[in-house]
């Protein structure tokens, strides 16, 4: 943004302001909106709301996914799979993989302040009086054993205030990196520290997308004759896919899927900008 610099006289100035603030009634600032928020330690539904063939880490927000023999390799690593709950029992070399990051949601939520919205995160509020529910958790899908894939997903449990009824919506964030999970460079290395960076910068990026969505800021990027589509590839290659631009920072760029060119509204991607190329954003 530009802005001019305009040459005046500082009295005049000043005198001016002086005589507006005489004559001029006070005008009282908009409070500001508070949303309440539940940063949750519980996890998604395993039976409705992760893939076919993920499973959940138990007293953990993490799922293990992936396929053709994935099953047989974890119980290598102390990972047993019970199919009946969708749950995965851990042990051993694995075991630091069992994290929980609803703390990093309260930390992260707790100091942002968008629009004239001011967030009151808690753990829980009296008689379930929220206003919206965040559910982190992260996924490992093994493609090429014994390398696994890592994203992450914050699942939103929205709450209409006129019709009191409750919508969910998901970030997601991915890390478009292939890593063991044990090992030199592994996931579980140093109890998990790549882990926890990774999910550090992640949630911080989900968080914020969360605000500035249920401030209202993409509201405009999504209106049919303000919609802007862009193109996204993997750095390593592959198809592009297309995608509503919603907004960016200085490393990641926001985006909504699209399906049949409309919009998928129930879905908000957080994309690292070192990891993708991006036709279409210079325009």
């Amino acid at each position: 943004m530009r802005f001019r610099i305009l040459k005046i006289n500082v009295v005049a100035w000043s005198t001016a302001i002086v005589i507006s603030l005489l004559f001029t009634p006070a005008i009282a600032q908009p409070s500001p909106k508070t949303i309440r928020v539940v940063s949750s330690a519980d996890t998604i539904s395993t039976m409705t709301e992760i893939p076919g063939g993920d499973h959940l880490i138990p007293e953990s927000q993490v799922f293990v996914g992936g396929k053709n023999g994935t099953g047989r390799w974890l119980a290598l690593l102390g990972i047993a799979i019970d199919k009946a709950r969708n749950q995965s029992m851990i042990s051993g070399t694995a075991e630091p993989l069992r994290m929980k990051f609803d703390s990093i949601i309260l930390q992260s939520l707790a100091a942002l302040s968008i629009n004239n919205i001011v967030f009151d995160v808690r753990p829980n509020f009296p008689d379930g009086a929220y206003d919206a529910k965040l559910l982190p958790s992260a996924r490992f899908l093994v493609e090429h054993e014994p390398l696994a894939h890592l994203s992450f997903r914050l699942t939103a449990r929205i709450r209409d205030a006129s019709t009191k009824a409750e919508i969910t919506k998901n970030y997601l964030y991915g890390f478009l990196r292939l890593r063991p999970f044990v090992g030199d460079g592994g996931w579980a290395e140093n109890n998990s520290q790549l882990l926890r960076e990774a999910s550090k910068i992640a949630f911080e990026g989900l968080v914020d997308a969360f605000a500035q969505d249920i401030a209202g800021q993409f509201a405009e990027a999504l209106l049919q004759n303000k919609q802007r589509t862009i193109k996204i590839s993997s750095i390593d290659g592959g198809p592009s896919t297309s995608a509503f631009f919603l907004g960016q920072s200085p490393k990641t760029i926001i985006v909504m899927p699209m399906f049949r060119d409309q919009p998928l509204r129930a879905i908000v991607q957080v994309i690292d900008k070192e990891s993708v190329r991006i036709e279409g954003l210079e325009n």
